[in-house]
């Protein structure tokens, strides 16, 4: 690994949401190849939150199954 990065929880939820991208690219990245992600349980309780905003469960849908998921994820790949 070359280095730790810290990504905002938007960077998460544009990931998870657009599934092809930037930012799926940028997490593809992390625990792979070249960054060790760092990140704080406040911001697992963020992106929890932001998931269920009404506007996105309204557009995307809501799967507590995925969020865990990607909690789970977050936390093999990363660092607190």
């Amino acid at each position: 690994m070359s280095g730790r990065i810290v990504l905002d929880t938007n960077i998460f939820v544009r990931a998870i949401l657009s599934k092809n991208g930037l930012y799926d690219a940028i997490l593809a990245k992390v625990g792979f190849e070249e960054w060790q992600l760092v990140y704080g349980r406040d911001q697992l309780f963020e992106l929890n939150e932001v998931l269920n905003y009404e506007r996105i469960v309204n557009r995307f849908g809501n799967s507590m199954t995925e969020y865990k998921e990607i909690a789970f994820w977050v936390m093999d790949f990363g660092e607190e």
